[in-house]
């Protein structure tokens, strides 16, 4: 497939002109009324976007700070695949932390795998129990990182201890799932804790539940190794068949559906829903007791709400580099389900000339100048193809040449470690 013409320097409508002669022309069509949910996937396209920038700014050492927006290649392109638009050749962070854009397609990915082993759990032949157990501890005022890295050795000498040893040798339990999580209370401060699902080989949900009881006193006991304490009820907490569906339905659904639109009105929420997108959920309680999620902290510093930014700071250091999801050894290829990295997850489909339009394409300097407009440009491509790209182009204010250029690393922060060791180079 021939590509347009590259853009023309000049006065800015020639600049970013796109050589329309090359593109096939389709029959005008009357404007219609956008379908709601057209509508909807712009607002959240853009929301995503918006967040981006703000979460770029906090932590702008972090991949994020170029994700979908610095140009990896020589080359941006804007590409549809049958209603959906997309951009190659931008960097991608596959932060399911700190990346609003990121996270969505990477939770989606998730969410379709939870589902696969859902529906392999409740196979006739398998005869398998699901349960949500949540494992956390007392956590007032308390710091994150250190918090986070206590629980997650407290939960390591669990799986190291007998009763969970031999869960598995008889074959009780088949397999596990563990997910972090991390919102912070008003009263107590940062609240990590895992979700972990467990497959449990029993013949009722209540007989799941019994057979996991053991595990309350040992989750306890690892907890005071690290130091740590809880209480038997709050400490760790196991859920099943009816009592789970209850939860979520109450707690789930509805209030990620508040935040995030990423759940269509006509799918249910369930077990995979509550394990890849409850970080978008907004916190529970009043006053005191109110807590908020990630999501809720950055969308108010967004807003100008400086200590949210520093709380959100503190949680995307904190969560750098670990791994939202852990599936236990050989959980996947029993279920039979590929493995997927999150990068791999977070860039999505390769273009390909047989199922892919290319609309457009631009040299990383003009990129730079009409990146701010990226959303309105997916928007149009989606709308009406390279015709309606042109229309947005043509609206870019000279100003926009000012955007700062970000594929350059930001300087060494003054008396920090890179100035020093840079420092002490001896010149050649």
């Amino acid at each position: 497939m021939s590509k347009p013409a590259q853009p023309a320097l000049g006065n800015l409508r020639n600049r970013y002109a796109l050589d329309l002669s090359e593109v096939v022309e389709t029959p005008k069509k009357t404007r219609l009324k956008e379908p709601p949910e057209n509508a909807q996937k712009v607002a959240r396209r853009e929301d995503r976007f918006a967040l981006q920038r703000t979460a770029a700014k906090l932590v702008p050492n972090q991949r994020v700070a170029h994700c979908h927006w610095t140009a990896q290649s020589n080359e941006v392109e804007l590409v549809k695949r049958q209603n959906d638009a997309r951009f190659t050749g931008l960097q991608t962070c596959g932060s399911i932390w700190a990346c609003p854009v990121c996270s969505a397609r990477i939770s989606e990915v998730r969410r379709g795998e939870l589902r696969d082993l859902e529906a392999w759990a409740g196979s006739p032949l398998n005869d398998v129990r699901m349960v949500m157990m949540t494992l956390t501890a007392r956590h007032r005022r308390r710091n994150l990182r250190r918090l986070m890295a206590e629980l997650a050795r407290a939960k390591a000498r669990m799986q190291n201890r007998a009763a969970w040893k031999n869960l598995r040798k008889l074959g009780i339990l088949v397999g596990s799932v563990s997910v972090r999580e991390a919102t912070y209370g008003v009263k107590n401060g940062w609240h990590p804790h895992y979700h972990v699902i467990l497959l449990v080989s029993a013949g009722s949900d209540d007989e799941a539940l019994d057979l996991l009881e053991p595990l309350r006193e040992v989750w306890l006991e690892c907890l005071r190794k690290e130091g740590l304490t809880g209480t038997a009820k709050r400490a760790f907490h196991t859920m099943a068949g009816d009592a789970f569906s209850s939860y979520v339905s109450k707690f789930g659904r509805d209030e990620a559906d508040k935040v995030e639109k990423t759940v269509e009105r006509s799918e249910s929420w369930g077990f995979a829903e509550e394990a890849t997108l409850s970080r978008t959920k907004k916190g529970r309680g009043d006053d005191d007791e109110k807590s908020r999620s990630p999501v809720q902290l950055l969308r108010e510093a967004q807003e100008g709400d400086s200590e949210s930014g520093r709380l959100w700071q503190e949680y995307a250091n904190a969560f750098h580099g670990k791994r939202q999801q852990v599936w236990s050894n050989g959980l996947k290829a029993l279920v039979g389900i590929e493995e997927i990295e999150d990068e791999e997850a977070a860039e999505g489909e390769e273009y390909t000339e047989e199922q892919d339009e290319l609309i457009a394409s631009w040299p990383r300097k003009t990129w730079k100048v009409i990146r701010n407009r990226r959303g309105d440009l997916l928007t149009a491509a989606e709308r009406g193809g390279a015709e309606e790209v042109q229309k947005v182009l043509d609206k870019i204010p000279e100003s926009s040449a000012e955007v700062p250029d970000l594929s350059r690393p930001p300087p060494p922060k003054p008396g920090g470690l890179i100035e020093r060791l840079m420092a002490q180079v001896q010149p050649a």
